[in-house]
Protein backbone atom coordinates (compact mmCIF):
# COMPACT_ATOMS: atom_id res chain seq x y z
CA UNK A 1 0.00 0.00 0.00
CA UNK A 2 1.33 3.50 -0.80
CA UNK A 3 0.93 6.76 1.17
CA UNK A 4 -0.70 8.13 -1.50
CA UNK A 5 -3.33 6.09 -1.34
CA UNK A 6 -3.55 5.89 2.16
CA UNK A 7 -4.04 9.51 1.86
CA UNK A 8 -1.10 9.73 4.45
CA UNK A 9 1.32 12.60 4.49
CA UNK A 10 5.17 11.97 3.59
CA UNK A 11 5.99 13.01 7.16
CA UNK A 12 3.97 10.37 8.59
CA UNK A 13 5.99 7.81 10.62
CA UNK A 14 4.66 4.49 12.35
CA UNK A 15 3.19 1.23 11.11
CA UNK A 16 0.46 0.65 8.57
CA UNK A 17 -2.09 -2.08 9.38
CA UNK A 18 -2.53 -4.30 6.96
CA UNK A 19 -4.77 -6.96 8.23
CA UNK A 20 -6.44 -7.33 12.20
CA UNK A 21 -6.32 -10.33 13.64
CA UNK A 22 -9.87 -11.83 15.34
CA UNK A 23 -10.46 -10.18 19.37
CA UNK A 24 -9.22 -6.77 18.30
CA UNK A 25 -11.92 -4.59 17.63
CA UNK A 26 -11.42 -0.90 16.55
CA UNK A 27 -8.11 -1.19 14.39
CA UNK A 28 -8.82 -0.93 10.37
CA UNK A 29 -6.67 -2.06 7.17
CA UNK A 30 -4.67 1.44 6.40
CA UNK A 31 -4.86 2.62 10.09
CA UNK A 32 -1.72 4.05 11.41
CA UNK A 33 0.15 3.10 14.24
CA UNK A 34 1.94 5.58 15.67
CA UNK A 35 2.63 4.60 19.46
CA UNK A 36 1.91 1.49 21.92
CA UNK A 37 2.05 2.27 25.33
CA UNK A 38 3.04 5.87 24.65
CA UNK A 39 6.55 4.81 22.91
CA UNK A 40 6.34 5.67 19.71
CA UNK A 41 6.65 2.76 16.96
CA UNK A 42 8.63 3.00 13.56
CA UNK A 43 8.49 -1.19 12.34
CA UNK A 44 6.26 -3.91 13.34
CA UNK A 45 8.85 -4.91 15.30
CA UNK A 46 8.76 -1.92 17.84
CA UNK A 47 4.75 -3.06 17.71
CA UNK A 48 5.58 -6.37 18.94
CA UNK A 49 8.81 -5.59 21.35
CA UNK A 50 6.00 -2.98 23.18
CA UNK A 51 2.88 -5.28 23.10
CA UNK A 52 5.09 -8.33 24.63
CA UNK A 53 6.50 -5.60 27.45
CA UNK A 54 2.81 -5.11 28.43
CA UNK A 55 2.20 -9.29 28.41
CA UNK A 56 5.15 -9.02 30.72
CA UNK A 57 3.93 -6.34 32.98
CA UNK A 58 0.56 -7.95 33.43
CA UNK A 59 -1.55 -6.12 31.39
CA UNK A 60 -4.63 -7.77 29.32
CA UNK A 61 -4.35 -4.56 26.81
CA UNK A 62 -1.73 -2.40 24.96
CA UNK A 63 -2.67 1.05 24.55
CA UNK A 64 -2.49 1.73 20.69
CA UNK A 65 -2.38 5.63 19.13
CA UNK A 66 -3.92 5.50 15.66
CA UNK A 67 -3.76 7.79 13.23
CA UNK A 68 -6.63 7.31 10.42
CA UNK A 69 -7.16 9.89 8.03
CA UNK A 70 -7.23 12.92 9.66
CA UNK A 71 -8.14 11.84 13.07
CA UNK A 72 -6.09 10.10 15.81
CA UNK A 73 -7.68 8.15 18.25
CA UNK A 74 -6.53 5.72 21.13
CA UNK A 75 -7.68 2.14 21.27
CA UNK A 76 -6.77 -0.89 22.97
CA UNK A 77 -5.57 -4.04 21.71
CA UNK A 78 -5.44 -7.48 23.54
CA UNK A 79 -1.89 -8.56 24.75
CA UNK A 80 -2.36 -11.80 23.55
CA UNK A 81 -3.50 -11.24 19.68
CA UNK A 82 0.09 -8.88 19.46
Amino acid sequence: LTRLRLRLPGDAAGVVVLDVGEGVEGLRPGDLITAVNNSAVTSPSDVATQVKAASKAGRKNALVQVRRGETTAFLTIPVDVG
